[in-house]
């Protein structure tokens, strides 16, 4: 799969783990991904693929994951963190990680006339570090991971911020309360139907060196943060929740767990009536590898979980979630 350069990003080289010595131009990428792998795109021509249909008209995958859109979306880039779509799935936002100084951009496409434009960066994300892009179920809100300045201080561990959906485009982006942004923040956030929101961080009188929160939007404001507690937060790092839009599921990723299969998994626990959470469960060889899963998000249409693992963007069918949901154990399901 050739690799497609987006026209008004600056570009940078994917940083594998362990290897720093990775330091030729984007140029040198699609000349060996070119060399290696059969086109898709005439990059240096600066040509786009017809797509159409809903998920950019990708064959939808099983209960397998498969890579999400590779050459586009997937690509030699070091992707960070799922896409996430409008409720009418005719847009679609993501954040490659460059490497440049101040890297990161939040990237989206839109369906236009039944055809996807290509990739362009948001009009919100021209500058900063921005990462991890969460779209809000009715599609007015879309938050996000910034470094940017927050009344001339920067959160060394960055800050969330949401923009919302005006006449033409996004409007200036704030940073949410000190309700969310205190301590050292996780690198994504999500909010439910009812607008609570959920996201990871490090703070006092926490369970572990990160733990999972949630802030209850009550009365049109948010409340305090409120610790997950036991029954999710371990003295591990809990990351990256994803949270089910009727709060019915939260799923998460953890680092170190003695279940894990190599690096950090997704984990899943479910909601009971009184309001509190089932013992978590990880969720099994075909969802987890030796290598890291993070950054869980699900579809508007709750059809497919969307997720990082190692570099790439991957897809399944959320019905992966069914025998975890009625208690059955996939800890030992492989592909």
């Amino acid at each position: 799969m050739q690799l497609y350069l987006f026209p008004d990003v600056q570009m940078g080289k994917k940083r594998r783990a362990g290897d720093q010595t990775m330091k030729h131009k984007a140029i040198s990428v699609l000349i060996l991904m070119s060399s290696l792998l059969p086109p898709l795109i005439n990059a240096q021509q600066g040509e786009f693929p017809v797509l159409k249909g809903l998920y950019l008209g990708q064959k939808p995958p099983g209960l397998i994951p498969e890579i999400f859109m590779p050459g586009i979306v997937s690509t030699e880039l070091n992707e960070h963190g799922a896409p996430t779509f409008s409720p009418d799935l005719l847009e679609m936002y993501w954040s490659p990680q460059y490497m440049e100084i101040g890297g990161g951009r939040i990237i989206f496409m839109s369906c236009v006339d039944s055809q996807w434009q290509s990739p362009r960066t948001a009009s919100f994300s021209q500058e900063f570090k921005n990462q991890n892009p969460f779209l809000s179920l009715d599609g007015q809100r879309l938050f996000f991971k910034s470094f940017r300045p927050i009344d001339a201080d920067v959160y060394r561990s960055g800050a969330f911020w949401v923009t919302e959906r005006a006449t033409e485009g996004w409007s200036i982006p704030k940073p949410l309360g000190t309700s969310v942004n205190s301590g050292s923040m996780g690198q994504q956030i999500t909010e439910s139907g009812n607008r609570n929101l959920y996201f990871a961080a490090e703070r006092p009188g926490g369970k572990g060196l990160w733990d999972i929160y949630t802030v209850p939007f009550e009365h049109g404001s948010y409340a305090q943060a409120q610790n997950l507690g036991d029954a999710i937060n371990t003295e591990f790092y809990e990351s990256s929740p994803y949270i089910a839009p009727d709060e019915s599921y939260l799923i998460f990723s953890s680092l170190s767990r003695p279940d894990s299969y190599g690096g950090s998994d997704l984990y899943i626990s479910l909601r009971k009536s009184d309001g509190s959470w089932t013992t978590v469960s990880n969720m099994g060889g075909v969802i987890n590898s030796k290598g890291h899963e993070e950054f869980p998000i699900g579809s508007p249409d709750e059809k497919y979980l969307f997720f990082f693992r190692e570099g790439d963007i991957y897809w399944v069918d959320m019905r992966i979630t069914e025998k975890l949901k009625s208690n059955d154990s996939v800890q030992n399901e492989n592909p």
